[in-house]
């Protein structure tokens, strides 16, 4: 929240005055209220019929023990921490030491409601079982037990219970972690499914298959009208380069491609500026994929092969290329390391189909990036809540450079949960789907069709939009969008697959 701060002039003289709201007036007569210096606080344990006592201590060696409600007013300015005390049968509201800042004029009003401890118990439920996966619980009032595998704790006290999962080689951890939860009566089940993780290629990351939230709630700031929540299942795991598509490493395709005739060079003369226009190849294809002039800083050109201008910019993602420009970049990757093409280059659909059939690269439909963005995150960015809508704000700091006005290099910001760098801004994304709206109700991997959509806007359209989960902008495919590529964890092709891959690599 923004805070207004205002610049008040008081006469030190009449500063004893200042707290009962004089002013300094000066000799033309007139008088300014000055600000108030105090405030109230407020203490209402509950419920009311219970004997509930506590001690507030404050500003200036402020200190007061009391039973029930109080109301103190004409308090100093500054903070009040509140501890209420244990009752025999009760369980205190977590936490039990609260502290808030009064303001000058404002109100702070301590609340917490003691609840009957109820003897409850905790299942814990590993999946798939195995001993080997650890854990600890803790609970009210320092309760702490470490275990591992299922389990099931009886006669517990009530309360508010963590259960922390650990590490288990060759798996993921569940995607909550750590997991919350209030027990008061009966049984709570914390379950924590781990799903085993597969190596991947240098520049890959496997994610593995899940269930998330897609969509936006209605308060976020930024929502457009169309991204109503909904479950989406995605039933297939994935490898995803765990970053944008760098220049040089499209460059190297570019070059491949070019001289095994899977592209041409169009060269155009306009008011004495070369403008090389990348043309496709393939399936009698003549569609434009990228177009670059002589003073562009992304690749120089020769007589037979581009190159990376002067500097440092191998690192930096790939920009001016269209939709086809990304879909053919996969494809010239899945050419070269003998898989089938996803695309059909006469009709740009997919070649299998659909996308869950794809055996190759390809681009991410909407509901994987979105599933990749989030990486188990519910809130607007993948670690954490958007906590200012302009651009300085400290969760989006951390993670994207959707506020900078250029494209920076790939891996200079921390990785999601799932180890994925740039995924809420350097460059936008495009997406394998069409711009529409989400389907009624819960879905499970949703189909791809028409047009399609970049993943989340680019930095010039941060102050309209914002830079947050799920942006879904609508684009034909025209120039200045990056990439990332996908393909498939699936059936008994997998590692021979990623053994050439990672000849690939090298």
């Amino acid at each position: 929240m923004l805070q207004q701060r205002h610049l008040f002039l008081a006469c030190a003289a009449l500063a004893a005055a200042v707290a009962f709201g004089s002013g300094c007036g000066e000799d033309d007569g007139g008088s300014t209220a000055a600000p108030p210096t105090s405030g109230t606080v407020v203490v209402t344990p509950g419920p009311t019929t219970l004997d509930i006592s506590w001690t507030l201590r404050g500003p200036g060696g402020f200190n007061e023990s009391g039973a029930g409600a109080r109301t103190f007013a004409w308090q100093s300015l500054g903070n009040y921490t509140l501890t209420g005390t244990p009752v025999a049968g009760w369980v205190r509201p977590s936490p039990s030491t609260v502290t808030q800042k009064l303001e000058a004029g404002g109100r702070v009003e301590f609340t917490g409601l003691y609840r009957e401890n109820l003897p409850s118990t905790i299942v814990i439920d590993v999946e798939p079982d195995d001993a080997a996966a650890t854990w600890v619980l803790n609970g009210p009032d320092g309760y702490r037990h470490p275990g591992s595998g299922d389990l099931t704790l009886e006669g517990l006290d009530s309360g508010v219970y963590t259960l922390t999962w650990g590490d288990r080689s060759g798996y993921w951890l569940p995607v909550a972690n750590p997991q919350t939860n209030e027990v008061f009566g009966g049984a709570t089940t914390f379950t924590g499914a781990y799903r085993q993780d597969l190596p991947a290629p240098a520049g890959f990351r496997f994610v593995p298959d899940g269930v998330f939230t897609m969509g936006s709630p209605e308060d976020e700031w930024g929502r457009p009208v169309d991204e109503t929540e909904h479950q989406v299942l995605l039933t297939g795991g994935i490898f995803v380069a765990r970053s944008e598509v760098t220049r040089s490493a499209y460059l190297t395709q570019l070059n491949w491609a070019y001289h095994q005739n899977h592209c041409g060079i169009e060269v155009v003369v306009d008011d004495d500026v070369v403008v090389y226009h990348v043309r496709d190849n393939l399936d009698g294809s003549s569609t434009e994929l990228l177009t670059l002039s002589a003073t562009s800083l992304i690749f120089a050109a020769d007589a037979d092969s581009f190159q990376l201008p002067p500097g440092d910019v191998a690192n930096y993602p790939i920009g001016g290329v269209n939709w086809y420009g990304a879909a053919a970049y996969c494809d010239w990757r899945n050419l070269r390391l003998g898989l089938p093409r996803a695309y059909d280059h006469a009709t740009w659909t997919l070649a299998a189909g659909s996308h869950l059939a794809t055996a190759g690269y390809r681009l991410p439909t909407e509901a994987e990036w979105e599933y990749l963005c989030r990486a188990g995150s519910a809130m607007a960015f993948t670690n954490g809540p958007l906590l200012n809508p302009e651009c300085v704000d400290p969760n989006l700091d951390l993670v994207g450079w959707s506020c900078m006005p250029v494209a920076m290099r790939v891996e200079q910001k921390l990785p999601s949960a799932w180890g994925l760098f740039d995924m809420h801004g350097n460059l936008a994304e495009w997406c394998q789907d069409v711009s529409a709206p989400y389907a009624d109700g819960d879905a499970t991997d949703p189909p791809v069709h028409g047009r399609r959509i970049a993943a989340h806007r680019p930095w010039r359209q941060l102050h309209e939009f914002g830079p947050r989960v799920p942006q879904r902008p609508p684009h034909r495919p025209g120039p200045r969008r990056g990439g990332r590529r996908r393909r498939p964890a699936a059936g008994a092709q997998r590692d021979r697959r990623l053994t050439r891959r990672r000849s690939d690599e090298r």
